[in-house]
């Protein structure tokens, strides 16, 4: 434990735990949680463009047409469940600023992806430049060392 001078005493600064915290693996355990959280995300919002478009065109309800809507409204609420798990899981191992920079940076590029494989949409040069740039300022936040951002690991009891 700390050492007390006079019965009270300050406790040692915690960048030993900072290491040891990112040594053990929790720092990257966020961050993995927190890019899981974004494709979930991307995940679900799929998943409701799937059930919700393209019907059958004569705006009858076919029992196949409603199996989909019913399965793709199961997969939302599944993959919002575990999306919300994983970014509360996420918040525990990191600052709210990169879990939510990471989470919307994993979002984006997996709703990309998805909207590419399953409905064949394409961006253009411009999307991909901003992309790029928003990955280069996350990449500028998580090697920032801990003691570069004010009060992130440490709390004053």
């Amino acid at each position: 434990g700390p050492a007390r001078a006079g019965g009270r005493g300050a406790e040692r600064p915690r960048t030993g735990a900072i290491l040891l915290r990112r040594a053990g693996g929790r720092w990257m355990s966020g961050l993995r949680e927190a890019l899981g959280a974004g494709a979930l995300g991307a995940a679900a919002a799929a998943s409701a463009k799937l059930g919700l478009g393209g019907g059958n065109g004569s705006g009858a309800w076919t029992a196949l047409h409603a199996l989909r809507w019913l399965g793709c409204g199961g997969l939302v609420v599944l993959c919002n469940a575990l999306m919300w798990t994983l970014f509360a899981k996420a918040l525990r191992y990191s600052s709210s600023s990169r879990t939510t920079l990471t989470t919307t940076a994993s979002n984006f590029l997996s709703s990309a992806c998805l909207g590419k494989l399953l409905f064949g949409e394409e961006h253009g040069l411009l999307w991909w430049l901003g992309m790029a740039l928003s990955l280069v300022g996350l990449l500028l936040l998580h090697t920032a060392t801990d003691t570069e951002q004010t009060g992130v690991y440490t709390k004053e009891e």
